[in-house]
């Protein structure tokens, strides 16, 4: 049985007390995750480290998607003038006069939503890391940082031997009411926090709402010009031509681009999957060959520089594009960037939800460190005023002595992983023009 597990009577307010005071340090532990440690190869080391509920590399995979979000067209004026005009996506409209609209009002929603998320809600993320680090500065200088008003102070001053012969003075009294201060002030932040969680929380989730609408459509225009066989969008009917079904849109389009294209985004997957250990040596893959039109407009998340075969691959893509018409060109851009917002979405729905189950997971923490920092205050009075009287004044002394020591190491590391967090988040991505 460990010092904080000492039992000091199971009612009453002393009971009370004990118990809240566990149920911080409980509290404070689930911040932070173990994780495995992986050698810049991406094999595990066989070792762990602390990490902040909020996962670095979820907070980057999600960014790159909206910084590259960002560089989609944002209007109908900017797809046509930028990215593909409609003459240049006749082939298209000849076969079903929906489909060019379609493609547009969706790059551009994404654009418009991803822009949105990035002014208002991405930066917030990074708030609450900086707000559970102040918190946990806080909460150390409540615990043990203060030499005169610090809730260690206060026990030092209330265990005093000398409150066992005598009669308690002004000095003990005032010791239990800071104490009490402390715990009520300590409470108050907690709320504070679990406010701001949940506003941050609201706005994650208000754009997963719109990312799902997203990638329904982005799925439907990847099916059509990926998977097939191309149906009319109104009427859902499969699209002949020359009395034959059309493959898909990208084969009916370049089909020797499209096999490239495939083959880049199977070795993208690849590679992905040897790398998964790797934290933040990641950039995107348009970074390796910016002359690649369809790479350089959307990112690959995940996908480590330097790997030669995934360079050669993206250099044949680019070559493939030299001496091209301009319209060709426009739907080679097409083509590849179907096939990567689809490898995007896939992988953004994931990251989205293990944040919104890291906000709920903090949210949660703040609200119930509140409530035992309440319940602590409540029975802080009776359980300390009586203290010097009990017969189990040395085992209670242990235990306070366990409690500030062990929640002083829990909110230490919890100070850390934060502030390993912040400084990831600081890593660029950049997305070539």
């Amino acid at each position: 049985m460990s010092s904080t597990e000492v039992i000091w009577g199971e009612s009453g307010s002393a009971g009370d007390f004990r118990k809240a005071f566990e149920g911080i340090n409980k509290l404070t532990l689930k911040a932070v995750n173990t994780v495995p440690t992986h050698h810049g190869n991406g094999k595990p080391t066989g070792k762990t480290k602390s990490e902040f509920v909020l996962d670095p590399q979820a907070y980057y995979d999600l960014k790159t998607y909206v910084v590259a979000g960002k560089r989609l067209p944002s209007s109908k004026e900017a797809f046509s003038k930028y990215f593909v005009t409609e003459e240049a996506a006749k082939r298209l409209t000849d076969l079903d006069p929906l489909i060019y609209m379609t493609i547009r009002n969706v790059f551009v929603r994404i654009q418009n939503n991803c822009n949105s998320f990035n002014d208002e809600n991405l930066s917030k993320i990074v708030t609450i890391a900086t707000n559970v680090r102040e918190y946990a500065i806080s909460a150390l200088d409540k615990l043990s940082g203060d030499p005169k008003l610090s809730i260690q102070a206060q026990f030092n001053i209330i265990t005093d031997e000398k409150y066992r012969a005598g009669a308690k003075d002004e000095a003990y009294y005032s010791a239990v009411e800071t104490v009490q201060i402390q715990l009520d002030t300590w409470k108050a932040e907690a709320n504070g926090h679990k406010k701001k969680v949940e506003k941050t929380r609201e706005g994650i989730e208000t754009f997963l709402g719109k990312t799902q609408e997203d990638k329904r459509d982005a799925d439907f225009i990847h099916h059509l010009f990926w998977e097939g066989p191309v149906v009319d969008i109104k009427t859902r009917q499969p699209i002949k031509k020359d009395g034959k079904e059309i493959k898909n849109y990208s084969s009916f389009l370049d089909d020797e681009f499209a096999r490239l294209v495939q083959e880049t985004s199977d070795l993208i997957a690849e590679q992905e999957k040897q790398l998964k250990g790797r934290k933040y040596g990641i950039i995107v893959a348009a970074l390796m060959v910016p002359v690649c039109g369809p790479f350089s407009i959307l990112a690959i998340v995940g996908v480590a520089s330097g790997i030669p075969k995934l360079n050669k691959k993206l250099e044949e893509l680019a070559k493939k594009q030299t001496d091209l018409g301009d319209e060709q060109t426009q739907l080679q851009r097409l083509i590849g960037s179907v096939k990567i917002l689809k490898t995007q979405f896939d992988k953004l729905m994931d990251v989205m939800s293990k944040a919104l189950t890291a906000l709920d997971h903090l949210q949660g923490i703040f609200q119930h460190q509140a409530k035992h920092l309440g319940d602590a205050s409540t029975a802080c009075f009776q359980a300390l005023k009586v203290l010097p009287d009990s017969k189990s004044f040395q085992t209670r002394k242990i235990f306070l002595e366990a409690f500030v020591r062990n929640a002083t190491k829990a909110w230490k590391e919890l100070q850390a992983v934060t502030e390993e967090f912040i400084e990831s988040s600081k890593i660029s991505v950049e997305i070539p023009a």
